[in-house]
């Protein structure tokens, strides 16, 4: 994260603001962090603190940081959350993690409501003609209606990267837990039930 070369704008900006009459923002210059920040990189690294010396969360990079690994490896076109590096008994596995941000708009009709914008979530992925380079591609749905969407479509659609699918609440009943969660064989996820061709359910 890139912080002391920017310290001088922020500085100049609020010195300014306050000169003008107009009130300094309280997170002037600060990071904004989305959903991936509290769904997967707290919960991590909570359970890293719980048993250091068997698992841990050895790299994180928030959606910009991900913007810029991705476009070093000629992979501008995906969008992603997050990226992270988790190891766990000798193991280490790649990640990249998305946050399906659910339905936009109030004129969505309701039986849409399970469906709509799903396709872009892993859109990228379906045009990507290297391998992504990483171990899994973690998806965190909205809901369960959502998730059974996206499972079904990976199993008529497989994806060459490998993908587990959970959904928000699974994950605030389960994060953290004593079982740190990395994938076992670095396609499914070890806590998985129900395994699809494309994609596996990760809770």
């Amino acid at each position: 994260m890139v912080v002391s070369d920017h310290r001088g704008g922020h500085e100049l900006l609020g010195r300014d603001l306050e000169v003008s009459g107009r009130p300094v923002p309280l997170h002037l210059g600060q990071r904004q962090w989305g959903a991936a920040h509290y769904l997967l990189f707290l919960p991590l690294l909570a359970v890293s603190r719980q048993d250091p010396g068997r698992c841990g969360l050895f790299q994180w990079l928030a959606t910009l940081d991900t913007s810029v690994w991705l476009r070093e490896r000629d992979m501008a076109h995906l969008r992603a959350d997050g990226y992270g590096v988790w190891l766990e008994d000798g193991r280490c596995v790649r990640f990249l993690a998305h946050v399906d941000p659910g339905p936009v708009g109030d004129a969505i009709a309701e039986r849409e409501q399970s469906t709509a914008g799903l396709g872009a979530v892993l859109a990228g992925y379906r045009r990507t003609d290297p391998v992504v380079p990483v171990g899994a591609v973690l998806v965190i749905a909205r809901d369960a209606a959502r998730e059974v969407n996206l499972l079904a479509d990976l199993v008529s659609w497989p994806l060459r990267a490998p993908v587990a699918v959970t959904t928000v609440d699974l994950l605030h009943q389960h994060w953290p837990t004593s079982r740190c969660g990395a994938p076992e064989d670095g396609r499914h996820a070890s806590s998985v039930d129900r395994p699809t061709r494309g994609g596996c359910r990760w809770r």
